[in-house]
Parts: C-alpha cells; sequence; structure tokens
C-alpha cells in the first residue's frame, strides 16, 4: 500500500508539473521592436495609447496613478496558481532584455504577464517612440489656395491651432516596491515649410508658432505676420511631374521625460510631417499701347 500512494503521489506531482509546463508555454510575449505596437485594452485596435504592450502600460497625459484596477504581484508559483508547484520561473532574456513574470488579478479575471526589467532611461525611450507615431501631424493649410499659387507672390502658412500644444504619455511597469513610471512629453515649438522647389527656391522657411491664417480683411499682399510665408520665384511647371512641387509641413517638438526616480532631461525633437502639392502658376502681364 505505501508503495502504491507513494506511486500516486508521483503520477500527480507529474501531472502537475506539466499543467504548469503547459501553462507557461501559453504565455505569449511580445517584443519590443523599433515602431511599438500594444494591445488595446478595449479591444478595439491599436488607434491609441491606453493598453498594455509587453508588460509595459501607457496612458495619454501625466502620471495620474496607475489608472488601473488590477493588482500586480511578481508570480511565485504555488500560491499564485491554485496550489500548482514549480516555485517562480526564472527569467526570460529577450533581445538583451530581462522579463520577470508578474500575476495581474483584476476583477475581469487573472493573467499572466511578463514584465521587462528594465530602466526608466528605456521606458522612456518607448515612450518616445510611441509620441513619434501618434503626435498630430499638420495640415497644410495656404493663402492663395495651395492649388492657386503665384509666382513672386508671397504664400502665407500655417496649420490647425488645435494641435499646438504639448502632449504627454505616461508609460509605467509593476516593480515589488511599486510602480515604476515614466511621462514623456512633446511641446511644439516651431513650424517648418520646405517649399519643394529644391534648387529653383530660396530653401525651408521656418517660424515660431502654427502661423497665422490669412483673413479676407487682411488683403493681398499683407506678409504674415507670423513670418510664415514663401514666394515661389518660378512656376511649378518646372517640376519633375510637371503641375506642381511637393511640399513638405513640419511641427518640430521639444521633448523632454521624468520618472518616478527623479532621474529625466530632454529626448531630442522629433517631427511629425505631412505633404502637400502646390500649384504655382505665372500671371501674364498686360502691355497697353
Amino acid at each position: 500500500m505505501p508503495t502504491v500512494h507513494r506511486r500516486v503521489t508521483r503520477l500527480a506531482v507529474t501531472l502537475a508539473t506539466l499543467a504548469i509546463c503547459a501553462l507557461f508555454a501559453a504565455i505569449t510575449l511580445v517584443v519590443p521592436v523599433a515602431v511599438i505596437a500594444w494591445a488595446s485594452t478595449s479591444g478595439g485596435g491599436t488607434t491609441e495609447p491606453g493598453g498594455i504592450w509587453a508588460g509595459v502600460s501607457y496612458y495619454w497625459g501625466e502620471w495620474a496613478g496607475t489608472r488601473s484596477d488590477c493588482a500586480w504581484s511578481a508570480f511565485l508559483g504555488s500560491s499564485d496558481l491554485g496550489g500548482l508547484p514549480g516555485g517562480e520561473p526564472p527569467p526570460r532574456v529577450i533581445a538583451g532584455v530581462n522579463y520577470r513574470l508578474y500575476v495581474s488579478v483584476c476583477p475581469s479575471g487573472n493573467r499572466l504577464v511578463w514584465v521587462p526589467q528594465v530602466p526608466p532611461t528605456v521606458i522612456n525611450r518607448w515612450s518616445s517612440s510611441l509620441l513619434t507615431r501618434w503626435l498630430p501631424r499638420p495640415a497644410l493649410r495656404t493663402a492663395p489656395p495651395s492649388s492657386r499659387a503665384v509666382v513672386t507672390v508671397g504664400t502665407w502658412f500655417w496649420t490647425d491651432a488645435t494641435v499646438w500644444r504639448p502632449v504627454s504619455i505616461t508609460a509605467w511597469i509593476p516593480t515589488p516596491t511599486g510602480p515604476l513610471w515614466v511621462t514623456t512629453t512633446a511641446v511644439p515649438i516651431r513650424l517648418e515649410f520646405d517649399p519643394g522647389d529644391g534648387a529653383w527656391g530660396s530653401g525651408p522657411v521656418t517660424c515660431v508658432g502654427p502661423g497665422v491664417p490669412w483673413l479676407v480683411a487682411f488683403g493681398d499682399g499683407v506678409p504674415s505676420p507670423s513670418d510664415c510665408s514663401y514666394a515661389y520665384p518660378h512656376s511649378s511647371a518646372i517640376a519633375a511631374n510637371g503641375r506642381s512641387f511637393t511640399a513638405r509641413l513640419s511641427i518640430v517638438w521639444s521633448v523632454s521625460w521624468r520618472a518616478s526616480t527623479g532621474a529625466g532631461g530632454p529626448a531630442g525633437p522629433l517631427r511629425t510631417t505631412r505633404t502637400a502639392p502646390v500649384t504655382v502658376r505665372e500671371i501674364e502681364g498686360l502691355g497697353i499701347t
């Protein structure tokens, strides 16, 4: 009887061990790439930050707590999964990054998440990648309209003032001592207009702010008070396609970051750009005799 008991015990342990191994194998790890993607917690796709990607949680705005109703703790084995043996699994190392297994206990259910063990500088780098992808691109507004620009006549350019505001994104990961968070903030500092006429023109124009929209009350021939204007010296008939120049309008953003550890500082500029065709015509003068 003792022998049978020992065999039954060994069989139970073996089955339990196989079960936990299968559970580990079923856990999906998303590896960081140059352009960051994440899974939306709402199930609505990847339209904006607001979910968990590879164990890192993101949301728009400054740090305001985890914004999560889940409790996080390091996975310690049997006590976390209803008596399965095994203890805490060893960390995984993917692309030089260590990942530790955590348990996320939520009202909707529990799940296991591999959380990267990285310093704030790395989290900031990932957040900056998200900002690069999701910062607004400027819409090119011009007067005269971009389809009817005129040679040597100053063309005003501007973008919508609604995009001219700081944008912040916060990322955080659970740690044994509490959340480690990083807030990365981009502030628009200047507008750059590349007219697209290359060596035929005088080069890109830079101005501070989003530019000033042209109004009829300003009249024609008045320079933009924001210096956001450009006079094309030649018709776009000389463009490569024989019709229009490809202009580029960019917002240059100053980026900084701060972390719960007290670390932080500048993170380098970012650019968001949109292109648009600009057709430039010559107006023939009329000779009177």
